[in-house]
């Protein structure tokens, strides 16, 4: 399946999220999901990580320290509309990728727990995270 750059750097960083918040008992995942999510991970780690490169080539390239010693690109520095453009064709950049093995509403919420309010499920899971992972077939609507 072809995936943009930005999608698949998005589904890295989502998955590392998800796969901190299991460690720090915050969600509750399967011993399955978490071997899924692992997979996934691996098959998306190489690009972020070439991604992660070329941002830091791009903004030593056009940016400059700021007062906090940070490398930045200010809005009205004149390489800005070169580093805006890089940056933009580097996010639409399509990346092969087979596709993704699917986890289950289920298998990410966990169960339902019943409530005076109602009925919740086990995990909260942040909505920006759920639409990445719906928006790349990981997690079905």
């Amino acid at each position: 399946m072809s995936f943009s750059t930005k999608q698949v750097v998005d589904t890295n960083i989502a998955l590392l999220g998800l796969i901190q918040a299991d460690r720090e008992n915050k969600i509750i995942l399967s011993s399955a999901v978490r071997i899924r999510l692992a997979g996934i991970l691996r098959k998306t780690k190489p690009i972020f990580e070439d991604y992660k490169e070329e941002n830091t080539a791009l903004f030593k390239k056009f940016g400059s320290l700021n007062k906090n010693g940070e490398l930045e690109v200010a809005q009205n520095s004149p390489g800005r509309p070169l580093f805006d453009e890089a940056i933009k064709a580097m996010n639409a950049e399509p990346t092969e990728i087979e596709s993704f093995p699917e986890v289950t509403h289920e298998e990410l919420f966990g169960k339902v727990q019943k409530t005076k309010d109602g009925e919740k499920p086990e995990n909260q899971i942040d909505l920006d995270v759920l639409s990445i992972l719906m928006e790349v077939g990981i997690l079905k609507e």
